[in-house]
């Protein structure tokens, strides 16, 4: 896991400590997985991507005949949202699903074959980028979600949690 530290973004977290919990978690995650995009993409576009559809996946599940129906590594590669023992912490992974646990063995390499490192490039070559888009979506969606729940309390349709969490 790479962590990437932003300092001097003390106006973007008083706004954040501004609106209620359960809505910051949801405004943080779709500002990280909109920068988290272009990383996605040029790391499908770099993965290797193998010509035989019978040698992917596991030994049990080539024999099983499942090996074909289960596709290319490089098209399973997503954004997850990750769960943290901090409840104010927020954090998404880049990397492949469950069912292509193999392609850590490209990324990182084993004993009998050489890493051919397509997150970790995707990463370098995207992170000032995804941060600046961190920070802008985050301001957008933060304005976003401020005018919704002005408008939710001025209908009177605010529920009981938001206005509690607004209060405190």
């Amino acid at each position: 896991m790479i962590d990437v530290d932003v300092e001097g973004l003390k106006e973007l977290d008083a706004a954040l400590g501004e609106i209620p919990d359960a809505l910051r978690r949801n405004v943080v995650l779709a500002a990280l997985r909109k920068a988290a995009k272009p990383m996605v993409q040029d790391a499908r576009a770099r993965a290797r991507r193998g010509t035989d559809p019978r040698r992917r996946g596991s030994q049990r599940q080539r024999k099983k005949g499942e090996s074909e129906a289960i596709g290319h590594g490089a098209d399973s590669i997503r954004v997850s949202a990750i769960k943290s023992s901090v409840r104010s912490e927020t954090a998404v992974a880049i990397g492949p699903d469950a069912k292509h646990w193999y392609m850590s063995f490209v990324e990182f390499g084993t004993s009998r074959q050489a890493p051919d490192r397509f997150l970790t490039t995707a990463f370098e070559i995207n992170k000032d980028a995804a941060i600046k888009v961190v920070g802008e979506e985050l301001w957008k969606s933060l304005a976003r979600t401020a005018k919704r729940l002005a408008r939710q309390a001025e209908s009177g349709k605010l529920s009981k949690k938001s206005f509690r969490a607004l209060q405190s």
